[in-house]
């Protein structure tokens, strides 16, 4: 069953030309808190997780945004960096 507000699958590129996917999930532009919650999980299980999904779309109903993406290979300095590009990049999304 679908969410009943945004959601986005998301890909970004590392230095190694490596590409990883994940999900924004984002609440109404009226309900919006100022934070967003970047989670970056580990190995063994995927983004698009049942799980997962879930606590995405329970977040967004309380108003945070929130971006899960799969962690299989890039090192911590290029995890922050990412996370640095997606969190602009949803900030854009919510003005």
């Amino acid at each position: 069953m679908p969410g009943k507000f945004p959601e986005q699958i998301v890909y970004v590129r590392a230095k190694d030309d490596i590409v990883n996917g994940g999900v924004l999930f984002a609440p109404p532009k009226n309900s919006v808190k100022p934070i967003a919650i970047i989670w970056i999980h580990g190995w063994g299980v995927n983004f698009y997780s049942p799980t997962y999904v879930e606590i995405g779309r329970l977040l967004a109903e309380r108003g945070y945004t929130w971006m899960i993406r799969n962690a299989d290979h890039m090192y911590i300095s290029e995890e922050v960096q990412v996370a640095d590009r997606i969190a602009k990049w949803a900030e854009g999304l919510l003005r």
